[in-house]
């Protein structure tokens, strides 16, 4: 020990949903803990997301009246994952999987509000075991008052701040749904009732946030803000703490019982997405600026293992002048489809977010590109939300920017594309008349329930089917985006660091974006980042609590 060190039992590094799940559940096991968050705001990509949580056989499906086990949860899984597959911890997880039920009451108890996102089906709910009623739990607006002074603890406010996630891709349908309607009316007054009693409404993904800040804070976690991760204490082959950069000053935390980090991934590493992910940069990125890898490098400065460095949480996005945007339902509307750059489709443009993000990543190293088309017609515009711009709206610059090409004929299209004006005809005709059918016989769009949850209940038969014929034509560069990345530390069932011989480093843990993700390249529906995440923060702190034992 050195004179002015500051001790702790447990150090979490990270303020996002996986870190402050961890502080809240050592805090309860009683040890003394202090978690240290880079960024002036705590939330991390949770708080940009739609705060989600996927939890099998919880206690509010129950209450929804949807059945559900985890012995389904985990039919559904080896379904959706299959034989092989060695990036897959099993084991990890199995324990997911049966722990789900008892930290969703945990979550609840500790005044989360859990609520069913009814309809939002699993994303292969068709597979053995899946949900086509969904397993997707989200939080009840928090009024932000209750927060006091930590109010200003939180980033501000976004786009439909009072809209839920169900509620926002639901409104996304425009004037074309009755149930866009009655969402839009109940956001619309939620929004008038907080102007009349002063209420701070917050949904999503910093509602969850703001939830778990009220009940760390209430437990008695000590959050020291703007103070960085400089490296990691290790003494003896264990890790007893970390230095972090505080007020400009180097401070060393001795932390007894260990060290949880859970500070992100490396979105915005420029460097690491070379290494791992090229072509991939990081301008398609929604994940926070300060998603820098900091926990995943200094891990490996520690001797950890990494696994699944080439996968990130993909969602298809564009290059807005303003920024990037991700595409998660307006690609599943009628009246749109996506080709390459030689003018051919190559995938269900509907399907899941992750899977369409592998698929593109695929098509283009075969290609030598960075970038698919996502071609629209007047209709598309006319009638359904694009990114974030409502129907019949363009923000301006995005003509003029060459963000978003307009043409009035297939043939000013491939010109202003560079797509092979035949084979794009080709493309079309066969397209349009597999929707005037409602069949698409070469990539089955439609065919999945979550495809169908996005899409246009009034076209018929197909509600995720349009030809795309009439002009003004639409286009833009799409490519893999992402709301975070999906590899780093290699742990195991306590949430420990392994090194390469898969052996625990004594006082290290690591979960959300800074570990591997569970499920390998899969990704079985919303809320399935964020809640293994949370999860295994929780175990993490448990074990520590327990002295680190096997």
């Amino acid at each position: 020990m050195r004179e002015g060190d500051h001790h702790c039992d447990f150090l979490v590094l990270g303020g996002g949903a996986a870190g402050l799940t961890g502080a809240l559940a050592a805090r309860l096991a009683g040890l003394d803990v202090l978690l240290a968050e880079k960024e002036a705001w705590l939330g991390g990509a949770t708080a940009l997301s739609g705060g989600t949580v996927w939890l099998p056989a919880s206690h509010v499906l129950e209450r929804a009246g949807v059945a559900d086990s985890c012995e389904d949860g985990l039919r559904y899984l080896e379904a959706l994952i299959g034989p092989g597959r060695d990036e897959v911890d099993r084991e990890r997880m199995k324990i997911f999987v049966r722990e789900s039920p008892a930290f969703a009451r945990f979550l609840d108890d500790q005044g989360l509000a859990l609520r069913h996102a009814r309809g939002w089906s699993d994303y292969y709910a068709e597979l053995p075991g899946g949900r086509e009623a969904g397993r997707t739990l989200y939080c009840d607006a928090l009024d932000l008052r209750a927060l006091g002074e930590a109010e200003e603890w939180l980033a501000p406010g976004a786009l439909f701040s009072t809209a839920h996630s169900v509620e926002v891709s639901t409104m996304a349908l425009g004037i074309r749904s009755l149930a866009a309607a009655r969402a839009a009316l109940r956001v619309a007054a939620r929004s008038a009732k907080a102007r009349l009693t002063g209420a701070r409404p917050a949904t999503r993904g910093k509602a969850l946030i703001g939830r778990l800040l009220l009940a760390a804070r209430r437990s008695g976690v000590a959050v020291w803000r703007g103070t960085p991760l400089v490296e990691l204490i290790v003494e003896e082959g264990r890790v007893a703490g970390a230095v972090l950069d505080r007020d400009g000053k180097r401070v060393r935390v001795i932390a007894r019982r260990g060290v949880l980090l859970a500070t992100g991934g490396f979105a915005r590493h420029a460097g690491l997405r070379q290494i791992h992910q090229a072509p991939v940069g990081v301008d398609a990125t929604m994940a926070p600026a300060g998603d820098m890898g900091d926990g995943i490098r200094a891990a490996a400065g520690a001797g950890a293992e990494m696994a699944m460095m080439d996968q990130a949480w993909w969602v298809p996005g564009t290059k807005t002048p303003a920024g990037p945007m991700v595409h998660v339902w307006d690609r599943c509307f009628p009246h749109s489809l996506v080709v390459d750059v030689a003018g051919e489709r190559y995938m269900d443009e509907a399907g899941p977010y992750m899977e369409v993000g592998q698929r593109m990543i695929a098509r283009h190293a075969a290609l030598g590109t960075d970038h698919s088309w996502l071609i629209l017609e007047s209709r598309h515009r006319s009638r359904y939300a694009f990114g974030m711009a409502p129907p019949m709206v363009t923000p301006p610059g995005w003509i003029e920017s060459g963000y978003l090409i307009r043409a009035g004929s297939v043939d000013e299209l491939a010109e202003r594309t560079g797509l092979p004006l035949q084979r794009l005809r080709d493309t079309l005709d066969r397209f349009n008349a597999g929707a005037r059918a409602g069949r698409d016989d070469d990539h089955g769009r439609g065919s999945k329930a979550i495809s169908r949850y996005y899409g246009d209940r009034r076209v018929r038969p197909n509600p995720n089917l349009g030809p795309v014929e009439q002009p003004p034509f639409y286009a833009v560069r799409l490519y893999p985006g992402d709301v975070g990345t999906a590899g780093g530390v290699r742990t195991d069932l306590h949430g420990r660091a392994l090194d390469p011989a898969l052996r625990p480093i004594a006082g290290l843990y690591a979960a959300g974006n800074n570990a591997s993700g569970i499920f390998g390249p899969c990704y079985p529906g919303a809320g399935a980042s964020i809640a293994p995440g949370m999860l295994f923060g929780r175990r993490a702190a448990l074990h520590a609590a327990q002295g680190g034992a096997e």
